[in-house]
């Protein structure tokens, strides 16, 4: 569930109809298994509805895509970093430097509203909304979404670190 409510009252739900159906006072390893398989069923669900609330926005989806690949990267990024990062996804998209810093700053704030990143209080960085959520983006982008090379995720990443150490 990666401690993401709604994963935890699937499970909790999945294992209690699992349990009902069979009148049993003690979950069975078949159970889970049969729970596990549901839930997968239902979080495959969830993830296709989060890419079609991101998909129909090709600058937005961009965007989520170069914050996934950042974040499997298991790289860390202040807010700075992740608006450079989302700068660099629309370069291609967007050639007008200014209206680019202006649209990144844009879909930042739309992730961050949407929940698909989000920056607990008092850490120096944002982080994922739902980890798992992020390879599920990356495993779905296109041939219009490259990877940001390693190396920039790698700089990026340095250089959110040198901003959030005091």
């Amino acid at each position: 569930a990666q401690c993401y409510p709604f994963f935890i009252q699937q499970w909790g739900e999945a294992l209690w109809n699992c349990a009902a159906q069979d009148g049993a006072q003690r979950l069975t390893d078949a159970q889970v298994q049969k729970a596990q398989s549901t839930v997968a069923g239902q979080r495959g669900e969830f993830y296709s509805g989060r890419l079609d609330e991101i998909g129909s926005n090709a600058e937005l989806f961009a965007a989520t895509v170069a914050v996934a690949d950042a974040f499997l990267a298991a790289r860390q990024f202040d807010r700075q970093g992740i608006a450079e990062l989302i700068r660099l996804a629309l370069e291609d998209r967007i050639p007008e430097e200014t209206k680019r810093e202006e649209q990144a700053e844009t879909l930042l704030q739309e992730l961050i509203a949407i929940g698909y990143i989000w920056k607990p209080v008092r850490a120096p960085y944002l982080q994922p909304g739902i980890p798992s959520l992020m390879a599920y983006i990356a495993q779905h982008r296109d041939k219009r979404h490259p990877r940001i090379p390693e190396e920039t995720l790698l700089q990026l990443s340095q250089e959110s670190r040198h901003r959030a150490t005091p």
